[in-house]
């Protein structure tokens, strides 16, 4: 808990950010609160023009409540303040914290019972895969970007050769009166494992749940999920070993190849890659050396 206690009532909130990232390769979450803080949530420093941070993975947190912005990638020399929004560039060439990793945009929100559809689409690098994490929120922030007060679920996107994805997913949606629904893109693409995987977007602009209209089906978006299918990642979980039939690294989704996907599933269901019994950053790094070396 940053900035809250248990209850996630009680504000204990920080007088800057309630998280500050200086240097690259960490991973905030799932299932922190952080709340209450008076500048950002978390804030994604980016000191050095030529060095920027990157690799921080920001995943299945409750973030509402700060002064400013949920999450805020600074600009080269980290010249942006913590409120100011990053604006999406059209093949995500900009460079920063995070390589200012362009956050979705959603363009449909449908209730349906005790669910929604959520569908939308990311700008961003071509012919890479991505994770689309959504969020509700009990109101919107000044800017009409989000914050992520509950996480509903997530699902993957692949672009296409301009550098555009679509999704469409179904999360739970228990709590109506969270009716303001956001997003974040997580960049999942191996070839930029060593430099630029695991890179979270700042939150999308909401969208208002229409609670009047049923959700039908749509052929332009092929790529769902469900949340009773989302694993979650448990730090205190058992590694999961190699699957039967594989001696090096694995080809989980069965495609024939070792892809981004491949990587997706390597940390949601914590395969162990180097056999060593349990699930760490050596797995990832045992991935990486796979990718490098062709494998």
């Amino acid at each position: 808990y940053v900035g809250t206690d248990r209850t996630a009532t009680l504000d204990l909130g920080c007088v800057l950010e309630g998280i500050l990232i200086r240097n690259g390769e960490n991973i905030i979450g799932p299932e922190n609160t952080i709340m209450f803080n008076r500048k950002s949530g978390i804030r994604v420093n980016n000191l050095i023009a030529g060095n920027p941070t990157r690799s921080v993975l920001i995943q299945q947190n409750s973030i509402a409540e700060n002064g400013n912005l949920g999450i805020s990638l600074a600009l080269p020399g980290n010249l942006s303040p913590s409120d100011t929004v990053v604006i999406n560039d059209a093949t995500d060439a900009d460079i920063g914290a995070n390589g200012l990793q362009n956050h979705p945009e959603i363009t449909s929100v449908l209730s349906s019972g005790s669910n929604l559809t959520v569908e939308g689409f990311l700008q961003s690098i071509p012919e890479s895969a991505y994770g689309i994490e959504i969020f509700s929120n009990l109101e919107c922030d000044p800017t009409g970007f989000g914050e992520g007060l509950t996480f509903l679920g997530d699902t993957l996107l692949d672009t296409d050769e301009t550098g555009r994805g679509t999704f469409s997913v179904v999360v739970p949606f228990a709590n109506p009166s969270e009716r303001f629904i956001t997003a974040t893109a997580i960049n999942r693409d191996p070839s930029f494992f060593l430099n630029e995987v695991l890179n979270t977007s700042e939150f999308s602009s909401c969208f208002e749940v229409d609670m009047g209209r049923v959700p039908t089906a749509s052929p332009t978006f092929t790529l769902t999920s469900t949340p009773t299918a989302t694993p979650t990642f448990d730090p205190d979980a058992t590694a999961t070993p190699l699957p039967e039939g594989f001696d090096d690294f694995p080809d989980t989704d069965n495609d024939g190849r070792v892809g981004p996907k491949d990587l997706l599933e390597i940390i949601l269901k914590r395969i162990d890659v180097n056999q060593d019994g349990e699930f760490d950053e050596e797995d990832l790094f045992a991935v990486g050396e796979s990718w490098g070396s062709g494998d």
